[in-house]
C-alpha cells in the first residue's frame, strides 16, 4: 500500500504527525459527542476530528457497521466493516484535501485514516 510505502520513506514522520493531531484534538472529541445519532458514538477513544482530518462521518458509519453487522456476525464480517471505515476515511481525505499542491496534508490525512483503521483492527474486537 501507498501510506505504508510512504511512512516507510519517511521514518515514521507521518505516525508522529498522527500522535500530535490526535494529541491537539482531544478536546475536540469531547465537544462533538453531542453529535452522534443512535447507536454511534464516534470514534471512541480518539477525536473524531481535528488539524488536517474529519472522520466523524466514517466513525459514526463504522459504529452502525458493528452494530448491525451488514456483512456477516463473523471475523470476516468484522474486517469488511473495518476496510469499510478505512476507505471512507480515505475518502474524506481525498474530498478535503483535493488540490493537487495540497498532496502532503492529504498524505498526513491517510496516514492518520491507517492509523485509525490499526486501532481498530487492534482493538476493535472488543467492540464487536
Amino acid at each position: 500500500m501507498r501510506i505504508l510505502r510512504d511512512a516507510r520513506q519517511y521514518g515514521g514522520l507521518f505516525l508522529i504527525l498522527a500522535m500530535m493531531a490526535t494529541a491537539l484534538g482531544v478536546i475536540a472529541a469531547t465537544e462533538v459527542a453531542s453529535a452522534h445519532g443512535a447507536n454511534q458514538n464516534g470514534c471512541t477513544a480518539v477525536p473524531d476530528s481535528g488539524p488536517g482530518f474529519d472522520f466523524h462521518n466514517a466513525c459514526d458509519s463504522h459504529d452502525l457497521c458493528y452494530t448491525f453487522k451488514p456483512y456477516g456476525d463473523t471475523s470476516a464480517g468484522r474486517k469488511a466493516c473495518d476496510d469499510r471505515f478505512l476507505n471512507d476515511m480515505r475518502s474524506s481525505c481525498n474530498r478535503m484535501w483535493s488540490r493537487w499542491y495540497q498532496g502532503p496534508i492529504r498524505a498526513y490525512c491517510k496516514s492518520l485514516a491507517y492509523t485509525y483503521y490499526t486501532g481498530v483492527r487492534a482493538a476493535g474486537g472488543f467492540y464487536w
